[in-house]
């Protein structure tokens, strides 16, 4: 004797498994928050009304434009990579290698993961997107974020042992910066 399925039991399988995959996701990137090393990476000069216009805020890195030149590793003209990030006496991250595989040059380093984007030319330098460009800002309160030569922003960033980050908060002249809606 063969058990069918009834129409509610189905729909209770289809919802369990929506709701099993939302989980999952979410559990992932609390799984980078909780288990992650903390860098801080500084923001390249913004202007608060970009911040302004898109929720979650775009923002680049200065370690979104790598000189080769000045970093050890592999010739990266394009595609996935890995840049090695290494503390720096100012209490910032900034890249110190580049690899086509996912391995270190220097001790106490954290790899991230990310994308070489295509420049069209085989520079000296290349732009590189980590998935980390997007910081959810409140509505309405970027403009509320200092801006200018007289401050260093930065973004607390979470990398986990994959290479995969998540952006968590601001941080302006060395301290986090609640945002304020005006």
């Amino acid at each position: 004797m063969t058990r069918r399925l009834t129409p509610e039991k189905k729909l209770l399988i289809i919802v369990a498994v929506q709701c099993l995959v939302l989980l999952s996701v979410i559990g992932f990137k609390q799984y980078t928050i909780w288990t992650a090393e903390t860098v801080l990476l500084k923001v390249a000069p913004i202007d608060p009304r970009d911040l302004a216009r898109t929720n979650p805020a775009a923002v680049s890195y200065e370690i979104s434009t790598i000189d080769l030149a000045s970093v050890a590793g592999d010739d990266v003209y394009g595609g996935p990579l890995w840049v090695e990030l290494q503390r720096g006496d100012d209490g910032y991250w900034h890249a110190v290698a580049v690899h086509w595989r996912r391995e270190r040059a220097f001790a106490g380093t954290v790899l991230v993961q990310g994308q070489a984007q295509p420049s069209g030319t085989r520079g000296s330098s290349i732009h590189v997107r980590y998935g980390i460009e997007q910081v959810f800002v409140p509505e309405g309160s970027a403009a509320s974020l200092p801006s200018g030569q007289q401050h260093v922003v930065a973004v607390d960033v979470r990398v986990d042992r994959f290479g995969k980050g998540v952006p968590r908060r601001f941080i302006v002249d060395g301290l986090p910066f609640e945002l304020q809606r005006r």
